[in-house]
């Protein structure tokens, strides 16, 4: 989808060229669920199309740096679920069948959303290459191109759409369970679909469970439902994140990993199964560019480029591992086996696959509960 430059009018003071470039991708994602509406695209039919949960590009830059003769360049993909190591090209990591697409009534497919991301990468992929290149010092259009490619990489991955369907589908239920204590009012919701008395009763009768929760009814919500929080949440972050210290930590040693879940939120004041939130004293965002270099933001002072030892890369790489939802992503194959590795230490003590937000249910007079 063609779009504009998220720059805004060299002559609008500082605090300003960060808010006209935000507006301009709010105006863009303006309207799915309730004013989260993806920019509309040309449709397509409905053939099937490979997207990239992890932007692709990014991938390619954590390649290893040894090729195989005949081969393309990969990069190791460890499979924490199953245990598995293996070598694969960026093309095929990451991938998704129409991850971003919305199914319109007529049977064609909308890519808005994906080719409004494939903006959101473009504006950020010469920043990224300068920081890969030891160019630290930015320009204030740079950091805000750089905040807004962060910040949907934190919404745009399964690890936030899978907690947000779990989120929807387990309030939905509570709203539907709630709404059955009251006979009357459970009939008139379901009147507009034509369904006999004898059917309402029943279908009350399996949303109360009746004391035995296997009779009940699962509700699922529709993928577009999480698409359209995942556009609602993408911007939320940046005013934080430019409001944060900002340093670029650099490994001459062992080598950054990353994983479907590249952008975590640490903070140790925060347990599980709470997420840290961005605005936090004392939490840190951390988001590998290369196997080299780090970005780290947080709200403590501290030189912009820091040269740090293997063991603080290792805490980085951990939470990679800790937060990801299927997969890590490594430069060489020790460091997919050393996440391998960090992964079943994570599982033995219950961290692993962590959640990067949280959400509370509060369901009639129990007391809340995580979701």
């Amino acid at each position: 989808m063609p779009r504009e430059s998220l720059d805004a009018p060299e002559n609008l003071p500082k605090e300003r060229r960060c808010q006209a470039a935000l507006g301009q991708l709010q105006d863009e994602v303006s309207g799915v669920p309730r004013g989260a509406r993806a920019p509309s695209a040309p449709p397509r039919y409905t053939y099937a199309v490979d997207q990239h949960t992890v932007t692709r590009s990014y991938l390619e830059a954590l390649c290893d740096p040894v090729t195989p003769e005949l081969h393309d360049p990969s990069i190791w993909v460890v499979r924490l679920r199953e245990g598995s190591i293996k070598r694969r090209a960026p093309h095929n990591v990451a991938v998704e069948v129409d991850y971003y697409s919305r199914r319109l009534p007529s049977g064609e497919v909308d890519d808005g959303f994906e080719q409004m991301l494939s903006g959101v990468e473009s504006d950020a992929a010469p920043v990224l290459r300068r920081i890969r290149d030891g160019h630290f010092s930015l320009t204030d259009d740079e950091r805000e191109r750089l905040a807004i490619f962060v910040s949907f990489m934190m919404v745009r991955v399964p690890s936030f759409r899978k907690y947000v369907d779990r989120a929807l589908n387990r309030t939905g239920e509570a709203l539907m369970r709630a709404t059955a204590q009251r006979p009357d009012y459970f009939a008139r919701r379901l009147a507009r679909h034509s369904l006999s008395a004898e059917q309402v009763a029943e279908m009350r009768h399996l949303w109360l469970n009746d004391g035995d929760p296997k009779q009940g009814i699962i509700l699922q919500a529709s993928p577009d439902l999480s698409l359209g929080h995942a556009l609602l949440a993408a911007l939320a972050p940046v005013p934080y994140l430019l409001g944060m210290r900002w340093q670029f930590l650099v490994s001459k040693g062992d080598p950054f990993i990353t994983g479907d879940t590249p952008v975590t939120k640490r903070n140790d004041r925060i347990r599980p199964p709470l997420a840290a939130g961005v605005g936090l004293p004392d939490t840190e965002v951390t988001f590998p560019i290369s196997p080299s270099v780090c970005f780290r933001a947080w709200w403590k002072d501290g030189q912009d480029v820091v040269e740090i030892g293997d063991s603080e890369v290792a805490r980085v790489n951990r939470e990679r591992v800790r937060f990801a939802e299927r997969e890590v992503f490594a430069p060489g194959e020790g460091a997919a086996q050393t996440a391998l590795e960090v992964y079943a230490e994570l599982l033995e003590r219950g961290e692993a696959h962590a959640n990067s937000i949280s959400l509370m249910l509060i369901e009639g007079d129990a007391p809340p509960k995580p979701i």
